[in-house]
């Protein structure tokens, strides 16, 4: 009895974390020069997104940036630094020439991430509806040379899971992290690191 518990809740955790994204799209609104890691100091900023995920996601980041950089990408939560927690997407040269002054480092990565649920009435009788729930998400990756004062890297990408035809527990959540996932396999391509 034990043995068939224990199997039927692995089979669930397995089934629960596998989710079918109907749908995702990646490359619009780029710019895609190649990331130098083997230069300058870098700094990852605070992630922008929706609560549920904006902790898990940080620390993904954190560990998979660095990886990539080979230990080069410092986050703007773990240093003492003179700065706004919010960053907007694509800031003027300005405000770039004003980071690299309060913060002394050569490149910030800025992750912004946003995610909605959305229900939609499918009619299939003249009595019956059918509701279906499907979780849209977006990650938005920019990467400033803040001493030039302008963006070297910009990735977009968006995803969207059917939750009716998904065992995810968390669609917002699992649609997110999907997301993040191309824009870090994109950084990885464009990356020079210490090993290239």
């Amino acid at each position: 009895m034990f043995k068939k518990l224990t199997l039927l809740a692995l089979s669930y955790a397995l089934l629960s974390s596998c989710a079918s994204v109907s749908d995702y799209r990646i490359g619009y609104n780029t710019i895609d020069q190649q990331l130098d890691f083997r230069q300058g100091k870098w700094l990852l900023g605070f992630i922008e997104g929706p609560t549920v995920a904006k902790q898990e996601m940080t620390a993904k980041a954190k560990i998979d940036l660095n990886k990539i950089s080979g230990g080069r990408v410092d986050y703007a939560g773990d240093v003492s630094l003179l700065m706004a927690e919010k960053t907007p997407m694509n800031p003027s040269k300005n405000k770039l020439a004003q980071m690299y002054k309060g913060t002394g480092y050569d490149y910030f990565i800025n992750i912004h991430c946003q995610g909605s649920v959305a229900e939609s009435d499918k009619d299939f009788t003249e009595q019956d509806y059918i509701t279906y729930t499907t979780s849209f998400a977006e990650v938005i990756c920019e990467v400033y040379d803040l001493k030039k004062g302008e963006v070297v890297y910009r990735q977009a990408c968006s995803a969207r899971l059917n939750k009716d035809t998904s065992f995810a527990s968390k669609p917002v959540f699992t649609v997110l992290f999907i997301a993040y996932g191309k824009i870090i396999d994109d950084i990885q391509k464009r990356a020079a690191t210490l090993q290239s």
